[in-house]
């Protein structure tokens, strides 16, 4: 059975027609997308009992497919996001018969312009913004939304069986997911909930389950003989925890992430009498649960509403950055050590929210394993970018499959701390209104329709009626927050008053505090550099020269910015002396000032926005972008090989919990300095310090002047 991650077209056909990623191969293999693909394996079937039922389960095809069995069609998948499950008992040959899988992967450039073909102009065309080969009609199909390529990444339309496809042996139902919600009354802490069950059964049915949390309970957590409904196979139940046997959760920099493991152990039967000895009853679920409490404050204020989120009561300065698939290739992207490296690194310079951006994945297991363990807070976007979806039939209930089966599977995560249903939709509706014309209204509609009508409601699969176990679910970044965006498309997504903001103004000198948003929250802000000279080394490939030409040529035909080289020749130009007319003799030299510019500019931003935190006018700031797909001139600080570029480095200083920031104000021709200090104690502390204040020039390594000293008090936000 295919049981491994790797079997998508791209990653098969390596040794043939080499690496997509190396060299120009993004384009010369372009072809594989416009083909059909053919998966065949063939297994042996275990006997079965008489009171044994069998799923064919696929847990991740990219994206069309027919699935057959023993010649037989099964069914078809069209989202890559979500789990299907066929019946197959009467279908198997018992052993030694051997039995036939054939998954045939349909060409998703195909597929997709058939879709918008049908739909005849109703939608507007979605093409990437790119000055690189880009293909249409993303949002006709649930995939991965930046494989159609985009203005930092390659288009590569991967194809395959992304995920594990197994035969499930079983009796009547099968724990699928647990939500485990974390309250707390005066007393005690109380796990809400939720084991979500698959089941075929047309009749209801009845199940033991046993929650073994040694560290918690002396005795495991019993419901015996309970009933579910076929209908609704869930269940639903509270455990109390006395307070004092508890240890927080808590975000990255604020105290430990510590992890609880619970072991819940399901046995399914169709009789009161209690499930037959030799029958295949049970499933279990091992998961690491973190007690905390989590709110987004959205409260009035004399600018507009707040924006930032508390922890155990604890208001949280945010300090992270955006992430993309670790890979191009969706396979690829869930390597345990790759993702382990990229978030350890991100809580090392001292991050703690990581945002999931909307043109990538839902992350594998292992991501959200990792953020609960290093303390990094989720802010996790569903699949759907800056486009205008259809809302026909069959990809409305692929959207709300999606939406359900994702929510359930991440709900228990202690990192989750935000699900947003779109990136940027809201914001292309509202600024290309006078563009749609008379379509507007509708699109606008049919917005509301897909996101607020029914992509929101699906997630209160993971709510709950007498608290929220976290906040949200927010409609589109940017926007007005969610108190703000109930009902209605906002005039104005990027109101600074309310809600987060998306900044990217590459035309003014962005060393220069004065071109930033005094936002309440900042969900992507960042400029571009070139990864090191090794890097691009590789990325040409073992059979080609090392030369500066084609090193040079390289680095041009992976410039997707549809502005090409020039914001960030323009950038380095602000403040740098690098000689822009010969980048490309210069290559080394190039690829310093880019990223010195970059660090120069991010430490800029990042450290405005901290000064801003005072009444909690700015509370929180996500870097674009932590990592990368490829090797390309990208707004990463770590490149595709993992290499730190000169940005992650200073980001340990200027995201550090304490810290000095001092700020020229232009317009009143003054320094403004700023103490921060975000940590947590129990207790309130303060803390003395003394503060010295030198001049330097960009010439000397010596101070030229002090200017003055500050001493006081600064206390724990």
């Amino acid at each position: 059975m295919f049981t491994d991650y790797d079997f998508c077209v791209y990653t098969e056909l390596k040794g043939l027609y080499g690496d997509v990623l190396i060299g120009r191969n993004d384009v010369n293999l372009r072809w594989i997308a416009n083909e059909t693909w053919i998966y065949k394996t063939t297994f042996d079937s275990y006997e079965l009992g008489d009171d044994s039922l069998v799923n064919l389960t696929l847990h991740g095809i990219d994206t069309l497919s027919k699935v057959y069995l023993n010649d037989e069609l099964l069914g078809e998948t069209n989202n890559m996001f979500v789990r299907y499950s066929f019946a197959v008992g009467h279908l198997l040959r018992p052993s030694p018969g051997q039995n036939t899988l054939e998954i045939v992967i349909l060409s998703p450039l195909k597929e997709a312009k058939a879709r918008a073909e049908e739909l005849d102009g109703v939608l507007p065309i979605s093409c990437p913004r790119s000055r690189g080969d880009v293909e249409c009609h993303r949002n006709m199909l649930r995939k991965m939304q930046m494989s159609f390529g985009g203005e930092w990444n390659p288009t590569a339309l991967s194809s395959g069986i992304w995920k594990p496809v197994a035969i499930e042996y079983y009796t009547v139902a099968i724990l699928r997911d647990v939500d485990v919600a974390i309250n707390r009354n005066e007393t005690h802490w109380i796990m809400d909930c939720r084991a979500f069950l698959s089941t075929p059964s047309t009749e209801n049915f009845y199940v033991n389950l046993l929650v073994f949390v040694s560290e918690l309970l002396d005795e495991p957590f019993k419901l015996i003989q309970q009933k579910v409904h076929y209908a609704s196979p869930i269940i639903e139940f509270k455990i109390p925890i006395p307070q004092d046997r508890v240890t927080l959760w808590w975000p990255n920099g604020y105290g430990q992430q510590k992890l609880y493991p619970v072991l819940f152990r399901l046995n399914s039967f169709s009789s009161e009498d209690g499930p037959v000895l030799s029958s295949r009853t049970e499933s279990q679920k091992l998961l690491k649960i973190g007690f905390r409490t989590i709110e987004l404050v959205e409260d009035e204020d004399t600018i507009g509403r707040t924006f930032f989120f508390r922890v155990n009561d604890h208001p949280i300065f945010i300090k992270g950055a955006n992430y993309v698939p670790a890979n191009t290739l969706p396979e690829l992207s869930t390597t345990e050590d790759t993702v382990k490296h990229l978030l350890k690194s991100a809580r090392e310079v001292n991050m703690n929210m990581i945002r999931v951006w909307a043109g990538g994945l839902y992350e594998s297991d292992i991501f959200y394993n990792l953020a609960d363990e290093y303390g990094l807070l989720v802010w996790q976007d569903m699949a759907f970018n800056a486009a205008a979806y259809p809302v026909t039939d069959e990809f409305v209930a692929s959207a709300s499959m999606e939406a359900a089966q994702n929510a359930q599977r991440l709900a228990h995560h202690p990192s989750l701390s935000l699900i947003v249903l779109n990136n940027e939709i809201e914001l292309f509706l509202v600024k290309n209104r006078s563009e749609f014309g008379a379509n507007a209204t509708r699109l606008e509609n049919e917005y509301k329709i897909l996101f607020m009508g029914t992509l929101k409601h699906e997630l209160s699969i993971i709510s709950r009626n007498d608290f929220n176990p976290r906040p949200g679910p927010m409609i589109s970044t940017p926007s007005l927050g969610i108190t703000e965006s109930a009902k209605e498309l906002a005039k104005d997504p990027q109101s600074t008053n309310y809600g987060d903001v998306h900044f990217w103004d590459d035309e003014k000198d962005g060393y220069g505090a004065d071109i930033y948003p005094r936002a309440r929250f900042i969900s992507e802000v960042g400029y571009a550099s070139l990864p090191m000279l090794h890097t691009w080394q590789r990325a040409l490939g073992t059979n080609v020269s090392w030369s500066n030409e084609n090193i040079a040529s390289l680095i041009r035909s992976r410039q997707h910015d549809p502005k090409g080289f020039i914001p960030l020749l323009r950038l380095i130009a602000y403040q740098l002396p690098f000689y822009l007319q010969t980048w490309d003799e210069n290559i080394d030299e190039f690829i310093y000032f880019s990223q010195l510019a970059q660090a120069m500019t991010s430490k800029t931003a990042v450290e405005l926005f901290r000064s801003l935190r005072t009444g909690n006018q700015t509370m929180g700031a996500l870097i674009w972008q932590l990592n990368d797909v490829w090797v390309g001139p990208t707004w990463s600080c770590i490149d595709f090989y993992g290499n730190y570029k000169m940005v992650y480095y200073w980001a340990k200083d200027f995201l550090a919990p304490t810290s000095v920031i001092t700020l020229y104000d232009e317009a009143n021709d003054q320094l403004n300095v700023t103490l921060t200090r975000e940590d947590y104690a129990e207790h309130l502390d303060i803390q003395l310090f003394n503060v010295t204040f030198k001049t330097y020039t960009w010439t000397d390594i010596f101070f030229k002047k002090e200017i003055g000293r500050a001493s006081g008090l600064v206390r724990r936000y």
